[in-house]
């Protein structure tokens, strides 16, 4: 009794041109059909077909028309009992205002028939889902027909309750003692889960994550969260234990006994706190690997050198690891300690009478040489240089330096002819 417009649409270039089928029947082209006034024979299939010129393409899209009866009404009634999922349920398919001779039922758009999962009752008023599948998840509609037309129910749309499954919690299996850390629960369920989180059996708290702040070993054990769903009334639970462990805080590197000498043996030492699993070690800033004078204790500890030489000098560091940290030490400057080497004495070996005389003496060492002088055998003086004013002929005679390392407790000697 009342008008109808259906509009086709196309995403096309050039744009597309459009006919009407009605129970295969063509009736109408362009883009708008009317049906005015409505009847029951309008109950049926209507099509339309989209055609590209300019492509040779054409596409066509359905719809069924259902005229309904003012006077009749359809609805579904869901069973008493939820939609949870693997539990049986039922949709009812209610008319009112009408006598009908069948009925049938639509899904998503299309006719819903029986499987080993799905059956109707004897006059298809009623459909069975046993048990409730997630696939049963869908629009329904329910089509009566009083014996003139069809009339189409509201569509209802089936939720189906599910879960928790696949309950799966995220975050690390080591932990630093001191540091944060964060882990997430999450599982698959209709309606959203609610989550809580126990720590040895103890609640600890509520919602997908939980962040343990500055943990200590009291916070190791077995971590479950807790997925409820409140509509089903279903729970899971998922668990991982957690271990807590100190982290490295303080990598040094320092010899080992005595100071460095050239051609003695010497040790370096990479000392940690904390809990450490490996050891390794860089000089310059980069890999230090063995060789023929160079080994490693068996934990990489201590660096043993079988005889320091100058080419040893350089920066040393450790790097020191465990699962939950790695450190690395500041660096540590060997200069391995040699000399002296033979004095040079540098001044003039003759003179004459009335001047002031200069002797300076140097001898390659490490640490910096103390200097003594001696003349003829006699104790002289102290210090690299040495000075006589207003020599004579007494100043005469033989001048030694000797040049002593009090770290490698060596002396060196040099001598000169001084004539006045």
């Amino acid at each position: 009794g009342r008008d109808a417009e259906l509009v086709c649409s196309a995403d096309c270039h050039p744009p597309c041109s459009y006919t009407w089928f009605f129970n295969g029947v063509q009736v109408a082209n362009g883009s708008v059909v009317t049906m005015r006034p409505v009847t029951y024979t309008d109950n049926g299939v209507l099509a339309c077909e989209a055609s590209s010129s300019g492509t040779g393409l054409s596409v066509r899209v359905f719809r069924v028309i259902t005229v309904a009866d003012p006077n009749a009404t359809v609805s579904i009634q869901p069973a008493h009992a939820l939609p949870i999922a693997d539990q049986p349920f039922s949709l009812t398919c209610n008319v009112s205002g009408a006598q009908v001779t069948s009925r049938q039922w639509v899904k998503d758009d299309l006719l819903l028939t029986a499987s080993s999962t799905v059956t109707f009752s004897a006059d298809n008023s009623t459909v069975f889902f046993s048990p409730l599948l997630l696939l049963d998840n869908a629009v329904y509609q329910c089509l009566a027909d009083p014996g003139t037309h069809w009339i189409s129910s509201a569509k209802y749309q089936l939720r189906v309750i599910y879960g928790p499954q696949w309950l799966t919690v995220a975050g690390p299996h080591l932990l630093a003692a001191g540091g944060n850390y964060t882990f997430a629960c999450s599982a698959d369920c209709f309606p959203p889960c609610l989550y809580a989180w126990e720590l040895g059996g103890s609640p600890i708290g509520q919602g997908r994550t939980l962040t343990l702040r500055q943990v200590t070993h009291r916070d190791r054990g077995l971590l479950t969260c807790r997925a409820s769903n409140t509509a089903s009334g279903l729970t899971a639970r998922a668990s991982e234990a957690i271990a807590v462990m100190e982290p490295i805080t303080v990598v040094a590197v320092r010899p080992a006994g005595q100071l460095p000498i050239q051609d003695q043996a010497f040790n370096l030492s990479c000392e940690v706190t904390g809990p450490v699993v490996s050891r390794s070690w860089l000089k310059d800033g980069q890999p230090l690997p063995p060789s023929d004078r160079t080994s490693f204790s068996q934990d990489n500890s201590t660096l043993s050198f079988s005889a320091a030489l100058l080419s040893d000098d350089g920066l040393y560091q450790c790097a020191a690891s465990n699962p939950v940290s790695n450190r690395t030490s500041p660096g540590y400057q060997l200069l391995v300690n040699y000399g002296p080497e033979t004095p040079v004495i540098a001044g003039p070996q003759e003179v004459q009478t009335g001047r002031t005389v200069t002797l300076s003496c140097s001898a390659a060492s490490q640490p910096p040489s103390l200097y003594y002088w001696s003349v003829n055998g006699t104790r002289a003086g102290e210090g690299s240089v040495l000075q006589i004013g207003q020599v004579s002929p007494s100043n005469t005679g033989l001048y030694t330096c000797t040049a002593r390392n009090t770290v490698t407790n060596r002396t060196s000697s040099a001598e000169r002819r001084l004539t006045v």
